[in-house]
Formats: structure tokens, sequence, C-alpha cells
């Protein structure tokens, strides 16, 4: 794509992760000047290691550029105090990514899906089209790869699968279209019709499809990667509303959650 990369490192002040920093009281106290000054230094001590740090990993990627470990592709960073995920939208804002690429290497489910996670709020925002990719992800986005593709047969599905065959032009891809359960009870014509257009529309990817039950779709997922491992996962994603996540989360949420396989939520907003 002859892309440009843009690498962002979010810092927080360690004052406003400490939770104790933050109580109700019924007497209202004010910093005297000289802790206003300590707190000054610390956010300016804060920034310097943050920027080192990002200096650090720059000259990293460069080394591993130059010894032909990474491809030669250019890039520019940015160092920015906030909220990792308010920090990533205000750069997609301005910048417009064909794909926004995050880590997610959380060490427990629970705590995950209790808590969230800083890829999870940026798959709620829906701006852009993301690919996270799990801790020890060894899968080569430049080999033949076997992609799930998850569908509810409607219109946008061909929209997601038009911008997923653009972002891989020149890798063989073998597609399992995974058509999703209906809560209107279709009788599956819809997506027979999906893999008849796709066949037609996109002859150099090799399509074939399923179905999941409505019961146990992770359980089904997973038993077609045990039969044909599945490389990374690929959804449209669709803005919802808080409460809305709460109580029904997006497939993508939970795939994030619960898979260790990369996976791309193609965004239709």
């Amino acid at each position: 794509h002859n892309a440009r990369v843009i690498v962002i490192y979010a810092y927080l002040d360690p004052g406003l992760m400490d939770a104790s920093s933050f109580q109700l009281s019924d007497s209202l106290s004010f910093p005297s000047a000289s802790t206003e000054m300590l707190e000054v230094e610390e956010a300016h001590a804060d920034e310097r290691i943050a920027n080192e740090r990002m200096e650090k990993f720059a000259d990293e990627l460069r080394t591993r550029i130059a010894s032909s470990q990474l491809p030669d592709v250019k890039f520019d960073t940015i160092v920015s105090e906030g909220l990792p995920e308010e920090v990533i939208s205000q750069a997609n804002s301005k910048e417009h990514p064909l794909l926004i690429v995050m880590g997610s290497n959380s060490d427990n489910e629970e705590r995950r899906a209790l808590t969230g996670s800083i890829a999870g709020e940026v798959l709620n925002a829906a701006e852009s089209t993301i690919l996270t990719l799990p801790l020890n992800t060894t899968v080569d986005l430049t080999s033949p790869l076997h992609v799930a593709f998850f569908s509810n047969s409607r219109q946008d599905d061909i929209l997601a699968l038009d911008t997923f065959a653009r972002l891989f032009p020149k890798v063989k891809i073998d597609v399992t279209l995974v058509e999703l359960p209906s809560r209107r009870g279709r009788n599956g014509e819809g997506g027979k019709n999906l893999l008849d257009y796709c066949r037609e529309n996109f002859p150099e990817i090799k399509f074939e499809s399923m179905s999941l039950s409505s019961d146990h779709p992770e359980a089904d997922f997973e038993h077609l990667n045990e039969i044909h491992p599945v490389d990374f996962i690929v959804t449209p994603n669709r803005r919802k509303n808080v409460i809305a996540r709460l109580f029904s989360p997006t497939l993508a949420h939970r795939l994030l959650f619960r898979s260790s396989l990369p996976l791309l939520a193609i965004s239709l907003e």
C-alpha cells in the first residue's frame, strides 16, 4: 500500500492512575504553591521518560529495518499524554488511517471482560478498520491465509468483503464465510446468495461457507478451527451504544476476549 506508519505511545500521569487520589471529603483542601510546582516538575519528568522510551523504540525499528528484519517502511512517532483510547481516537480523526493496528495481551479473560481493554474501547468507536494482534502471534500476513469471515448475510457484508480484499490484494487467501445465527429465523438463503456473489466477484479468493448455531456460536467456531485452522478472523464492526454493549456485546468483542487469533474488525460507519 506504500503506507506511512505512525507509531503512537500514550502515557498517563501516575497521579491519575492512583485511585487513592480520588476521594470524597466533607472539607475542601487546596494545593499549596510548592505542591503545584512539584506536580509540574513530575509531569515534565513523565513527558521526558515517555519521549525517551519512544526514541529507544524508534531506534530499534530503524536497526531492524537497516538489517532487513523489517521492510523499509517510513514511519513517524507520536507521544501524547492521555488515556490510550482517547489518544488513538484523536490520531484517527486527524490522520484518517487505512488501518489501526493494536496489540491485545491481557492475561486474564475474566478481568478483561469486567474492566474492558484498550483494544475493546477502540473497537467501540468503530471509526476505522482495526487489526488486533494477541501476544506471541506468529501469523505471517504475507503468506497464504485461511480467514474466517463472520457474516449476517446483509448488504454491508459485501462492503466489508471489498475492504478486506483491498487490504490483502496479493495474498493467497481461503475464506470461510461463517453465517451467524439469525434472530429472524432465516432459512440460510442469504448465506448461499452471498457465497455465490463472492465466488463470482472475487475470483482470486477461494470461498466456502458454514453456519453457527444460535446456542453455542463460539464452540462451533472452535470446531471449525480444529478442522481447518484459522489464521485470523474478519468481522464487520458496527457502532453500538453503551447500553447495547453491556447487555449484547458484538461478536467482535466476544472474540477479542476469548480468541487467541488476530482479529480484523472492518468499520461500517
